[in-house]
């Protein structure tokens, strides 16, 4: 699969996430106040690498299920993609989960900036333009906030899997995912 080909399965799963319904909103944490997560701390961040986990595990599970006939290299590239930091970051903004207080401007150019790749997947002179303003409005680089938004969604899993087990985030994942697997694997049977 070439970078092209990421980067059309990117773009149909960031189109997606745009359509997901609103019945697909975050369940209800019991023990934790949603605005904890968007805490750096080495807690969240162990909580966060168990949520990484379980997000890969659950997907997995449901390629293996929903495209029981395309080869696992193949479900390989479509996983990469679904959870893929630009991903996580669009779903969290999506879903509304709390992340960075520029979280709008954040999600808007990363969808910009798949545009404009050039066709061998190298940066447009526009889209570095972009990445150098962004850089310099907010002292901080574009990638190291959507790796901030996406770190939030996995603290979320995390939490959800030690408050409600892991049923409750392998529903909540089918829940959301289930759609974009389709999108996805569309995209790239399109190519």
């Amino acid at each position: 699969m070439t970078k092209a080909c990421d980067r059309r399965i990117q773009h149909a799963i960031l189109d997606a996430i745009e359509s997901i319904p609103h019945h697909c909103s975050i369940p209800a944490l019991e023990l934790t106040p949603i605005s904890d997560l968007c805490h750096e701390t080495v807690e969240n961040e162990r909580i966060e690498f168990v949520g990484d986990s379980l997000l890969q595990v659950c997907l997995s599970l449901d390629l293996y299920t929903y495209l029981d006939t395309v080869s696992t290299h193949v479900c390989s590239v479509l996983r990469s993609q679904l959870v893929s930091n630009v991903t996580l970051a669009h779903l969290a903004g999506k879903l509304a989960l709390p992340t960075i207080s520029n979280a709008p401007e954040v999600l808007h150019l990363s969808a910009n900036l798949f545009s404009s790749l050039g066709s061998e997947g190298k940066e447009s002179t526009n889209s570095i333009l972009v990445g150098r303003a962004y850089n310099k409005a907010h002292g901080r680089g574009l990638l190291k906030d959507i790796k901030r938004m996406a770190n939030v969604f996995e603290t979320f899993l995390g939490i959800l899997f030690f408050e409600q087990g892991f049923s409750a985030v392998q529903l909540w994942l089918r829940q959301i995912y289930k759609p974009l697997i389709s999108i996805a694997a569309r995209a790239l049977h399109d190519l």
